[in-house]
């Protein structure tokens, strides 16, 4: 059974795993083969439990159903209730592959990764290799004073490397700081460093007055939005099962790694997250999971659109929101966010609810509140959203993903209306809780120190 698996006291896998079905050919051979590969661990299948997570293929009118793959690999770190939905398949026992092409699927399949690399101090970083004859080579060179914010992560050196390999990180300047050493577990992002101080003028800013500038400047643009997709502007709905496997992992093993969001880009004329009171942080993505993820949620949110032909424009997050944050309502960027998507990937055991307050496209306020494993589409350009009222509780954590219509930047400056795809998705889907909104109204007004939250 799934309770055989290693897994740790969150009920998640503890090691990378080859899975490996024992009545297949490719047993043996992955098995020799195994000590090779010190960053997986070989798990032998039999029975049901191979048949849940290497099944065979349906039969169809005038096709048998084809046997399950012989081989597949579960990531470290996957909750095991998901492990169904998350297996990487291999060669299928009829196959004829050879011990180099077992090795060379294990090795690009299983093992490989991209790790981001930080670097916050003062001086260059040399990125060292541990080679397997013992010897250290330089991969890399960091440049120093890295900033990492949601709209760029330029300075992040990302390194395709594989399971078990060692780096250090090694600072031209010996005095800046001690080297930091580590072995790759998992995809994910290391820092050398801390983020530099921020100026204390940026704390003592007047920045009430620049939120309520920010606010008048979001409701003008909603308004010089022309182009609509849906019927109502939003809707909810589950995280596709194979895309929420590979989003929790990839946060739950590097939930540590935040890294502090810089917002000082912006300067004082624009605010929209109150990160002089609490700061918020982002867990950067891998670029080749980020396009991955990218691509596998374009169905949905077209299907939610109407059918519309779709083009990936923006990947953010994953963003950390901590105690007291608050996001004030906006509208996102015209040229490129037609069509998003916010994905709640966890939330702290004492958060309590933090709903999103959205516009319509009627122009009615309503409240909603997302669960890890759920999005929220919204045409995110049209429709005013912010989270206005503070968060209660230690951790909120999501992630936002946006497409616009194909090849057309200037959508929204041509007026159009929804289509009857549309209508008839909503209709199978959308459930809005207007009692919510009415609460949010009144929670609202009782809110003080925030006159522009009304």
């Amino acid at each position: 059974s799934l309770a055989s698996l290693p897994v740790d006291e969150e009920e998640r896998l503890a090691a990378q795993l080859l899975l490996l079905r024992g009545d297949s050919r490719h047993h043996s051979d992955a098995v020799r083969l195994m000590r090779e590969h010190l960053g997986v661990q070989a798990v032998l299948l039999e029975g049901a439990l191979a048949d849940a997570l290497l099944p065979s293929t349906d039969a169809a009118e005038g096709i048998p159903a084809a046997p399950g793959p012989s081989l597949g690999c579960l990531e470290r770190g996957l909750p095991l209730g998901l492990a169904t939905a998350a297996t990487v398949e291999a060669p299928k026992p009829g196959d004829v592959v050879s011990d180099a092409a077992i090795s060379r699927w294990i090795r690009t399949t299983c093992e490989a990764v991209e790790v981001g690399l930080i670097n916050y101090l003062n001086v260059r970083v040399r990125v060292m290799w541990a080679a397997p004859d013992g010897a250290w080579k330089q991969q890399a060179l960091l440049r120093p004073r890295c900033k990492v914010s949601i709209t760029g992560h330029g300075c992040i050196s990302w390194q395709n490397t594989f399971l078990g390999h060692s780096f250090e990180l090694r600072p031209e300047d010996p005095a800046a700081s001690a080297p930091v050493s580590f072995t790759v577990q998992h995809a994910g992002v290391v820092s050398i460093g801390e983020p530099a101080p921020l100026p204390e003028e940026l704390y003592r800013h007047n920045w009430t007055a620049v939120v309520e500038t920010t606010q008048a400047l979001e409701r003008k643009r909603a308004r010089a939005v022309h182009r609509t997709f849906t019927e109502v502007g939003f809707a909810r709905a589950p995280i596709p099962e194979r895309t929420w496997a590979a989003l929790s992992t990839y946060y739950y093993n590097n939930r540590h790694a935040a890294q502090r969001e810089d917002w000082d880009d912006l300067g004082t004329s624009m605010a929209f997250v109150n990160w002089w009171e609490s700061q918020t942080r982002l867990i950067p993505m891998p670029l080749r999971w980020k396009e991955r993820w990218h691509r596998e949620l374009m169905p949905t949110v077209a299907a939610w659109a109407g059918d519309v032909q779709l083009q990936a424009t923006a990947f953010y997050g994953m963003r950390v929101y901590a105690d007291a944050s608050w996001l004030i309502r906006h509208v996102d960027r015209e040229d490129t966010h037609a069509l998003s998507a916010i994905m709640n990937l966890d939330q702290s055991d004492d958060v309590e609810a933090w709903p999103l307050l959205i516009d319509s496209l009627d122009g009615e306020t309503h409240s909603l509140t997302i669960s890890p494993g759920e999005m929220l589409f919204y045409e995110s350009a049209r429709c005013l959203h912010g989270r206005p009222l503070p968060l209660k509780g230690s951790r909120f954590v999501n992630a936002f993903v946006h497409y616009r219509p194909k090849d057309d930047p200037h959508w929204h400056a041509v007026a159009g209306s929804y289509s009857g795809a549309a209508v008839r998705w909503a209709a199978d889907h959308i459930a809005v809780r207007s009692e919510e909104a009415r609460e949010m109204a009144r929670r609202l007004a009782a809110h003080s120190g925030h006159a522009w939250l009304a």
